[in-house]
């Protein structure tokens, strides 16, 4: 069985020859991105399943996402305005 502190071992193992040369403070300029990169990518599947479970279909969802990201204000499917409420609130 593996103990927490073999695994920190590990895992620091890993990312010192991963990172090379470079000093472990200067690694975050590499692993803060990554990091934030991954928040914004769980966050729009958050809304994409939020979405599709609104609206019930995976493509209107996404075409919603699409239409947000152009500056476009959302229809409804009767096109009607959705009156000031925007799918990523």
């Amino acid at each position: 069985m593996l103990d927490i502190k073999t695994l920190e071992i590990w895992l620091w193992d890993g990312a010192c020859s991963i990172r090379g040369a470079v000093d472990a403070p200067k690694f975050k300029d590499y692993i803060l991105p990554l990091i934030f990169v991954k928040r914004i990518s769980d966050v729009f599947e958050d809304e994409l399943k939020r979405l599709s479970d609104e609206f019930g279909d995976e493509k209107v969802a996404y075409d919603l996402a699409q239409t947000e990201n152009e500056g476009q204000r959302p229809l409804r499917e009767n096109g009607q305005e959705n009156e000031g409420q925007r799918p990523f609130q």
